[in-house]
Order: C-alpha cells, then sequence, then structure tokens
C-alpha cells in the first residue's frame, strides 16, 4: 500500500466512522432551535468522545473537547459551482448555489495530535444528508503541534428552506476519537 493508499484509506475510513458517529448523534441534537439567526441549541455542551450524550453547540460558537481541541466556524457563505462542478450530485452545474463553511481546528492540547477532518452535514427535518462540493482539497491526515491551527473550508449543496434545520457533524480525530457537532440555523453571507 502506497503512503497515497494509505491517506485516501484513511479518508474513506474516517469517512464511515463520521456516518456511524452521527446516525448515534441526531436524536441528541434534534431539538427544537428557536434562535434566530445561527445560535446555539439548548443545553449545548461539548465532549472529546462521542456517544449519545454528545450535545451540539451553536454555528456561531466554538467547540471545545475537554483535553483542548478548539473548532469553530469561521464563516458561511453563499457560493455558485462554477464550471466542472466537483460534487456528488451527478445534476448539479455550473452557476448551482452550495453553502461554504470555512473551519479552523486549533491543537490546544501538550502533545501533537494528527487531525482527520471529516464532514457529514444533514439538513431538514428528514435529516437528509448534503450532497458534498469539494472546495478545499483535503488530502488526508494534518499533524497539529500543540498550539497551531489548521483552516480549511467545506461545501454542501443545501436547499435555502432548510437553513434554519442543520446539523453538522466532523470527526476531528480518530486516535483518540473526537467529534464535534454543530446544529441550528445558518445564516450564510
Amino acid at each position: 500500500m502506497t503512503a497515497r493508499n494509505r491517506g485516501t484509506m484513511r479518508s474513506f475510513t474516517a469517512a464511515a466512522l463520521a456516518m456511524s458517529v452521527g446516525l448515534m448523534l441526531l436524536p441528541a441534537c434534534s431539538g427544537d432551535d428557536s434562535s434566530n439567526g445561527a445560535g446555539s441549541p439548548t443545553g449545548a455542551s461539548s465532549s472529546a468522545a462521542p456517544s449519545v450524550a454528545v450535545k451540539a453547540v451553536g454555528f456561531d460558537e466554538t467547540y471545545r473537547t475537554d483535553d483542548g481541541v478548539l473548532v469553530q466556524i469561521t464563516a458561511i457563505d453563499d457560493s455558485k459551482l462554477g464550471p466542472f462542478p466537483d460534487t456528488g450530485d451527478p445534476d448539479a452545474k455550473e452557476g448551482d448555489p452550495f453553502v461554504q463553511f470555512t473551519m479552523k481546528t486549533t491543537n490546544s492540547t501538550k502533545s501533537t495530535l494528527e487531525s482527520v477532518p471529516t464532514v457529514v452535514l444533514r439538513y431538514g427535518p428528514e435529516k437528509t444528508v448534503a450532497t458534498e462540493v469539494r472546495v478545499d482539497e483535503l488530502d488526508g491526515a494534518q499533524e497539529l503541534e500543540p498550539n497551531e491551527a489548521y483552516d480549511y473550508t467545506v461545501g454542501f449543496i443545501i436547499p435555502k428552506e432548510s437553513y434554519d434545520q442543520v446539523v453538522m457533524e466532523m470527526t476531528v480525530t480518530l486516535d483518540p476519537l473526537r467529534t464535534v457537532v454543530f446544529a441550528g440555523s445558518i445564516t450564510p453571507s
């Protein structure tokens, strides 16, 4: 197995793991969010390990794990697909709208961590899985030294009428497993 294949395999493994964790997390994130804009769900807290007790934070908040990994969404922007869109939607075409989430992961722990950012986004009352639009090339794992940060952008096709019901589940690291969840409404600029 080559180094490139290991990175690809790691990404597929992380994606499968994130989907599995996401299914467990949805009941914890399905509360009503009556806030205006990108508010946080009631009773939001963070956890370093996924479980049915994992709570979500709002899209305008920083998610903090117990051991000091910080994840925040620094921008949410409306965008349009360019020519030859890189997405899993076979019907996607140039000019179609999508939403970009610019994220920042900061290692505030005392040791190096291997970040494997894998994001699954669901929207609407049925928690439909959003189609990803590849914006940044997430090239497998990223080594983060203590106090180092990593910025990246992910994109998803989300119907505007579902902007008030969005759940983003992200696997940050695999060893140990750290999963973060953002939920609520979004207001792209």
